[in-house]
């Protein structure tokens, strides 16, 4: 049979058509599937890990500055600390 043919009569059997490495048409979309999902899963995981560190980073830096202040100008700081 011509190659030609050959693939032509392959594409009219879509049950019993074969990928490159024998995988059937079902478990490729089974396989997307599963990557769709452990695709936002993974950002979703990544996105948080990233706020989490965005968020420490954020509370160690105004530890610090505040700290900074107290020792600038502990009246001022005093003051409004005792009004709240």
């Amino acid at each position: 049979m011509l190659p030609g043919l050959r693939f032509w009569a392959d594409m009219q059997c879509w049950s019993c058509y074969r990928f490159v490495w024998g995988i059937g048409l079902a478990a490729v979309f089974a396989g997307v599937s599963i990557f769709a999902v452990l695709r936002g899963l993974l950002r979703y995981g990544e996105q948080s890990c990233n706020h989490y560190i965005a968020f420490k980073l954020l509370a160690l830096l105004r530890d610090r500055v505040f700290s900074a202040l107290r020792r600038l100008c502990p009246a001022k700081l005093e003051e409004e600390i005792e009004e709240i």
